[in-house]
């Protein structure tokens, strides 16, 4: 919200997506905690769209983002 709150819905993509996760990193949430929060957003331009509240490439262009993968990012790990 504080990053792309201004943004219209139908102009969030991928690049944006990536930011708002590069902030949860520099915020030094947990990696899976991140992953979550990123499906969460996904999830909710997935409701959007299903209701024809926006277009469906909008929600498909969302899926390009892929997961962080454990040990390969800025991202903390917790512990086992």
């Amino acid at each position: 919200k504080k990053l792309f709150g201004h943004l219209p819905a139908k102009e969030f993509g991928p690049l944006a997506l990536e930011r708002v996760r590069e902030e949860m990193i520099a915020q030094n949430w947990c990696r899976n905690y991140i992953n979550a929060c990123v499906g969460c957003i996904a999830r909710m331009f997935r409701w959007a769209a299903s209701r024809e509240l926006l277009k469906w490439d909008v929600y498909n262009q969302l899926t390009a983002v892929e997961g962080l993968k454990k040990n390969r990012s800025a991202a903390r790990e917790t512990a086992p």
